[in-house]
């Protein structure tokens, strides 16, 4: 009975931590596409932000079009213009 209920909170545990975990990915993905958003209305061309980043011209307009969308659905989240 004993070894039941410590695998029940062990195995909860192990859920939340890895939901946690979860939340922290998102969070910092969320986060880097706002930097590279950034990058590209500072550098006012996707062109030139993706040649900075060495990265696809597409996959650089579509991580901006993740964070313009994302920043549409949570108004309070950072700012900046939608020019790119």
């Amino acid at each position: 009975m004993r070894a039941q209920t410590s695998l029940d909170r062990a195995v909860e545990a192990r859920t939340l931590a890895i939901e946690r975990y979860d939340e922290r990915v998102a969070d910092a993905e969320a986060a880097c596409a706002a930097e590279i958003a950034e990058l590209a209305r500072v550098c006012r061309s996707t062109e030139a932000a993706a040649e900075i980043l060495g990265v696809p011209v597409s996959e650089l307009r579509r991580i901006v079009k993740v964070d313009r969308e994302r920043r549409r659905a949570n108004p309070s989240a950072a700012g900046g213009s939608d020019d790119v």
